[in-house]
């Protein structure tokens, strides 16, 4: 994810700004699956509260996209608000892996116009797209690997 926010924060502006609710959430998933590895799976209701702080980040990513319609860099936060559902995996069963892969491309068809955009004109904002795209492909094999039925709690 780092690649993706340190050029964010080159491109400025609402990319950024959508880039450290990004990481955000991210720290904040990370802690998430740091208490399941410790703890057995609780309620529904106390799952709910887990979440909602990563929830409470999506909005936010979501919302600096639908403030900035028109502006230069709308598909750079298009292709962000149409991704950062992924990190909603936790809380989907039996198959995150797959949910994962769903919202990839739905990031990638506004990706891919940033690619057509800046190919050959500025790489800042094609290695942009390498370093988004990349995290989220590589959630994938990560669940797979440690999370295939869903979010992994103590026994």
């Amino acid at each position: 994810v780092n690649l993706y926010v340190s050029l964010s924060e080159k491109i400025g502006g609402p990319v950024a700004d959508q880039a450290k609710l990004f990481k955000q959430a991210v720290e904040k998933e990370k802690e998430l699956i740091g208490k399941a590895a410790g703890q057995k799976k609780p309620s529904p209701e106390e799952i709910q509260k887990l979440l909602q702080p990563i929830s409470d980040l999506m909005t936010k990513i979501t919302e600096i996209k639908d403030k900035n319609r028109g502006h230069k860099n709308f598909n750079h936060l298009n292709a962000v608000a149409e991704g950062t559902p992924a990190l909603g995996w936790v809380c989907v069963e039996p198959t995150p892996g797959p949910y994962v892969n769903d919202l990839i491309g739905s990031s990638e068809f506004w990706s891919n116009k940033i690619l057509k955009d800046f190919k050959g004109k500025d790489e800042d904002h094609v290695n942009w797209v390498k370093g988004f795209n990349g995290f989220l492909k590589e959630l994938v094999p990560y669940i797979k690997s440690h999370h295939t039925t869903g979010l992994t709690w103590a026994k």
